[in-house]
């Protein structure tokens, strides 16, 4: 800040790098938006998920952004392989815990991308029939629509799974 005061940035990271202590570092560095994937509040997808990070250490990060000055978002998913209603409540109850703000939050439904083990585990169970079709369908396309279902339900109950979440922030 005192040899760049003109220079300001934004910067994304993961959920245990936002303590007081960083958010208030951001701040006197001229940061003006930061974030991180918060992806669910639930202990049983973030293990599926393999995130190496607990629900209680999302909501510490949320709330030292939300007691800051930046601007921020994080974002959540819904509709992952094992989500259920069950773990659709556990986001919520841990949202209301943080005092998501509706603002400060987005909500997508869960899309396997080239890269992603996600996306190599929809190619063996057979969810992308034609590789080809499916990057050129993803191609461009809005996060918020559903590419692959890789739930048991049909996608108005994920779209409802995503309301319920959204819903939830106040």
């Amino acid at each position: 800040n005192q040899k760049f005061p003109d220079v300001y940035f934004q910067t994304s990271g993961r959920a245990n790098a936002f303590t007081k202590k960083y958010v208030e570092e951001l701040e006197r560095g001229n940061c003006v938006r930061s974030g991180f994937g918060y992806e669910t509040g639930s202990e049983t997808m973030l293990k599926k998920y393999r995130k190496k990070i607990s629900s209680n250490r999302n909501i510490n990060g949320y709330k030292a952004l939300a007691e800051s000055k930046l601007e921020f978002k994080t974002t959540m998913m819904v509709g992952g392989v094992g989500e259920t209603l069950e773990t659709i409540k556990e986001t919520c109850n841990a949202m209301r815990e943080a005092r998501m703000c509706l603002s400060n939050i987005g909500v997508f439904i869960t899309n396997p991308y080239p890269g992603s083990r996600l996306y190599d585990w929809c190619l063996e169970q057979g969810l992308i029939k034609d590789e080809v079709a499916f990057l050129e369908q993803i191609s461009g396309v809005d996060a918020m629509k559903m590419s692959v279902n890789m739930t048991p339900f049909p996608e108005v109950i994920l779209r409802l799974f995503r309301a319920m979440v959204q819903g939830t922030a106040s």
